[in-house]
């Protein structure tokens, strides 16, 4: 969408079909620059400051912010809002776009810098809440049962937990951390800066907990019908 003053706002959601009705909440706003070297404009902010909250190599960098901040700062490569607005991304056309990468804004840029805000909402009922648990979040939460963790604690523990047969890549967590903590399943337990990066430690609610122990329990009951039925089979299989 494109607002009145030339602004781009993108919505994006962490569910790719209309299960719910809409509720009109906005989870948070991110202030989304394109520039040409994320990895070198990172380093410039990083310098001057702020700490960084995900990061996903050259690609996108997501700065941490306080709770009471309205608007989270982010970087991703240029190319990507360029075609947003329909240039090319070396700054021809009609909306020319010019990127300062690592230098700092001057006052009165020649040509200036398109910006995205990105509106997130996570919309999603998947049957979680009542059903049973998809794998990774069941992984996730028993990850989480013995102590809290960072996020790639979490990654590790889940692939070590399958027996190494599920690897989930660091937005996929996030994602999924991001809905548990609106189920009040998880919760931040604290958060530390360590070489200029936010590590975010989560933790399992009283909640999260019980939920978790409703699975096992629902599928120790399948696990013994299954048992029950296999002593039932008769020798060589059916007649």
């Amino acid at each position: 969408m494109q607002a009145p003053d030339g602004a781009i706002w993108k919505v994006a959601t962490s569910a790719k079909k209309d299960t719910g009705p809409a509720d009109r909440r906005i989870d948070e706003v991110v202030l989304l620059p394109g520039v040409s070297d994320v990895a070198a404009s990172k380093r410039f902010y990083t310098g001057r400051g702020l700490a960084v909250g995900k990061s996903f190599g050259r690609v996108y960098v997501e700065f941490a912010t306080t709770a009471s901040s309205p608007v989270k700062p982010a970087l991703y490569r240029r190319r990507a809002p360029a075609k947003d607005v329909g240039v090319t991304p070396d700054g021809a056309g009609s909306r020319r776009t010019r990127d300062r990468g690592a230098r700092p804004p001057r006052r009165r840029p020649a040509h200036p810098t398109v910006t995205l805000a990105i509106v997130r909402r996570s919309v999603y009922t998947d049957h979680m809440k009542d059903g049973p648990l998809r794998e990774p979040t069941f992984l996730i939460l028993t990850a989480l049962a013995a102590r809290a963790q960072h996020g790639y604690g979490i990654l590790l523990d889940v692939e070590e937990i399958s027996g190494g047969r599920v690897k989930l890549r660091a937005g996929t967590l996030y994602t999924a951390l991001d809905r548990m903590a609106a189920d009040g399943w998880v919760a931040v337990d604290r958060e530390q800066v360590v070489d200029g990066r936010l590590r975010r430690y989560y933790r399992l609610t009283d909640e999260g907990a019980a939920r978790l122990e409703a699975e096992v329990l629902r599928l120790r009951s399948q696990t013994r019908a299954a048992q029950r039925r296999l002593r039932l089979r008769p020798a060589g299989g059916t007649a």
